[in-house]
């Protein structure tokens, strides 16, 4: 039997506000992809300390990560490391942020992931992105990488006007960049509390404002989320049987049936 084509989807998981679980969320829904024998890539491109590379590898020594990649110094094959079965990382390190600085002045910047990444990610099922909190330039690079985007958002920390920042950029790189394939999959409610009528008039404000663009899951806060990532490793792996675990799994449910539209 010949291999199979790779699905080749490419999927940013991204906002311009911290602490909204951007990286939390794309390690664990990386984690159900993979579990489901899909062929699974995580590309770090947040050069701070809750980076992916973190959560998964902890103190774990690698040679080579992104930024040699993008400055033509190793390949991307010869640079990723395997966290678990059909999961693979591509790391990064404080150095990316020197990069985005000497990148701003070269032609072409903005594509300067997908020349290297590019081939690359066409043989992974799934390559999640792992976007810092910003709206510069490696995140204007991720997009043009992505042709989709996840946008975790949380009810403490919700910004409508940040929303429609966010918004108003995907719309300039789809204009400006000639990225027309790019697109919001969905909006994520992510580190939703247990209660309280604050919160849950402000995650119905938000389904109200994005209708279905709002995946049906929902995060809800949880103890669970840290212990794992102390240990470094995805809920899946980490407390298989957990409620947590199970709603990323839904999450993924949701990722794998929006793909088929």
């Amino acid at each position: 039997m010949p291999a199979r084509e790779a699905m080749n989807r490419c999927i940013a998981s991204a906002n311009q506000k911290g602490g909204v679980g951007k990286t939390t969320t794309l390690v664990n829904l990386a984690a159900e992809m993979a579990s489901r024998d899909f062929r699974v890539l995580i590309i770090d491109t947040d050069p701070q300390e809750a980076s992916a590379s973190l959560r998964l590898l902890g103190s774990r020594k690698y040679n080579r990560t992104l930024v040699d990649v993008l400055q033509d110094e190793a390949r991307p094959e010869d640079t990723i490391i395997p966290v678990t079965k059909n999961l693979d990382l591509l790391p990064s390190d404080a150095r990316l942020s020197v990069w985005e600085l000497n990148a701003l002045n070269e032609m072409g910047r903005e594509f300067l992931f997908r020349r290297a990444l590019a081939d690359f990610v066409k043989t992974y099922d799934y390559t999640f992105i792992d976007c810092p909190p910003t709206l510069g330039l490696i995140v204007t690079n991720s997009l043009m990488l992505a042709r989709e985007i996840i946008v975790p958002v949380s009810p403490q920390e919700l910004s409508v006007v940040g929303l429609t920042q966010f918004s108003n950029t995907v719309q300039a790189i789809r204009a400006t960049l000639n990225h027309e394939n790019l697109h919001v999959l969905g909006y994520l409610l992510n580190n939703v509390p247990a209660r309280g009528n604050v919160y849950t008039a402000v995650k119905n404000a938000v389904r109200k404002q994005l209708g279905t663009l709002v995946f049906k899951t929902e995060i809800p806060s949880s103890s669970v989320i840290p212990q794992a990532e102390l240990m470094h490793q995805p809920l899946l792996e980490h407390d298989p049987r957990h409620k947590i675990t199970e709603l990323y799994a839904a999450l993924a449910e949701e990722v794998i049936a929006r793909g088929k539209r």
